[in-house]
């Protein structure tokens, strides 16, 4: 929330970030989350966070699995000034934490 008005653009839907980071980390844990430095862990990573998303949002009732999986693939596809705030505040996590 607090980096928002330096990086994203004003009209940015702050919860729909919140969402769509929520929704990114919770199939990614689920597919093993992957170091980024590990080169031959990320071989592989896109399939198996796409098998990760699928089993997670088939536990979901229909209307909110639609909804969750469509917050998912906006991420990754990162063509949205939200979901480009979202890879953003991805990258920089892991920067902090070292």
């Amino acid at each position: 929330m607090i980096l928002r008005e330096y990086v994203a653009d004003p009209e940015t839907d702050l919860l729909r970030v919140i969402q769509m980071v929520l929704v990114h980390d919770l199939v990614e844990i689920d597919a093993g989350d992957t170091y980024c430095y590990d080169e031959a862990a990320t071989r592989g990573k896109a399939a198996r966070e796409r098998v990760a998303a699928d089993r997670i949002f088939s536990l979901l009732p229909t209307d909110q699995a639609g909804e969750v999986r469509s917050l998912w693939e906006e991420y990754e596809a990162a063509t949205t000034p939200e979901a480009r705030f979202a890879h953003v505040l991805d990258c920089l996590a892991p920067l902090l934490l070292n």
